[in-house]
């Protein structure tokens, strides 16, 4: 299992993903009419922002998901992720996790800052993976910020 960063011909797999149930449910920004086109412009503009970090989970040739950083002011990185509907409920959101927070330890530009997750307060798998990796957590009435310093 490993990450590689995303490449434009991952276009069609971030695509097939977004479309998939769950994933505009647990998003905070309205994702009903999404077009194509607004995705390839989403991708390309996320794609080519030197803030933005965007990896592909691979499990020996099987694309598992994706994770998502984006650097913001007061050195926060805002984390997301998704799981293909048909590898969830077997521990790879934990995983793509983990890993990727142990590729940013290793990424000096990163350090000193903090992982913000924003979880909604019905994504219970997104819930249990934050605090099983010992994420601090602040609930509000529809959602928990989760945070952890990047060491």
């Amino acid at each position: 299992m490993h990450l590689r960063k995303t490449k434009y011909h991952d276009l069609d797999i971030y695509w097939k993903w977004f479309k998939q149930p769950g994933v505009s449910e647990n998003s905070f920004k309205s994702q009903k009419n999404v077009t194509f086109a607004s995705h390839v412009k989403w991708f390309n503009n996320k794609l080519n922002n030197d803030k933005v970090l965007m990896f592909v989970f691979v499990n020996k040739k099987y694309l598992i998901g994706q994770i998502r950083l984006e650097k913001e002011k007061d050195r926060k990185i805002i984390l997301s992720y998704s799981i293909d509907l048909k590898y969830r409920k077997k521990g790879f959101g934990k995983k793509i996790v983990k890993l990727m927070m142990n590729k940013i330890k290793r990424i000096k530009s990163f350090h000193n800052y903090k992982y913000i997750a924003k979880v909604k307060n019905t994504n219970y798998n997104s819930t249990k993976i934050f605090q099983s990796l010992n994420f601090n957590q602040r609930k509000y009435k529809n959602s928990i910020i989760f945070t952890k310093n990047v060491i």
